[in-house]
């Protein structure tokens, strides 16, 4: 489930990003367009994310919301959950909770790397989530995951350098991703991590 899931995100955020370039291309030829869209915040990132995984699928089979408001079951406000997805298809039949942030303590411009800040952040995210996730089990059907993604842009020069650095061991051991989604006409490449756990 894990594996299949990393490389749905892999191909559908690459089928995304690709088709945004081919059609703005066609009124602006001399823009790099791909270098512009995978530097947009985390909203407009989860935007790209979840039109990236709804296209190309049957309706029925895939429905999502993003920013909605968090209630527990005792119907107090607990916060906004950044994207809610529901996956009814025989191969991927599940809910999947993300939580998203832009860029991390991974990336620290000018500083060296900082395994405790990183591993912090990371943490943190997965803890949200599942904080969320929590606030409103009883929603959920089973199987339900928390899926943490951070965004990050990289020069494709870098791409060696990260695939070196290995991301912090959390406590509870979750499935831990990283990828690299590449486009047409760009200097730059789009660095998806995070971790994946199961929560029902």
């Amino acid at each position: 489930m894990h594996d299949y899931l990393v490389n749905q995100l892999q191909i559908s955020l690459t089928k995304e990003i690709n088709s945004y370039i081919r059609l703005n291309s066609k009124n602006h030829k001399e823009n790099n367009d791909a270098d512009e869209i995978i530097t947009y915040n985390e909203i407009a990132m989860l935007s790209l994310l979840k039109s990236a995984l709804i296209r190309g699928k049957d309706s029925d089979s895939v429905w999502g919301i993003q920013e909605y408001q968090v209630y527990n079951d005792r119907n107090e406000f607990s916060g906004r959950g950044d994207l809610f997805m529901m996956f009814r298809e025989a191969e991927f039949d599940c809910d999947i909770l993300f939580e998203a942030k832009r860029v991390g303590a991974y990336k620290q411009p000018g500083k060296p790397y900082n395994e405790i800040a990183w591993g912090k952040e990371l943490k943190e995210a997965l803890d949200q989530g599942k904080d969320y996730f929590k606030a409103e089990e009883r929603f959920f059907t089973e199987p339900s995951f928390v899926v943490t993604a951070f965004f990050e842009t990289l020069e494709k020069n870098l791409k060696t350098d990260y695939d070196k650095i290995e991301m912090p061991n959390l406590c509870n051991n979750p499935y831990e991703y990283k990828l690299y989604v590449e486009f047409e006409r760009s200097s730059k490449v789009l660095c998806v991590y995070g971790h994946i756990e199961q929560t029902l």
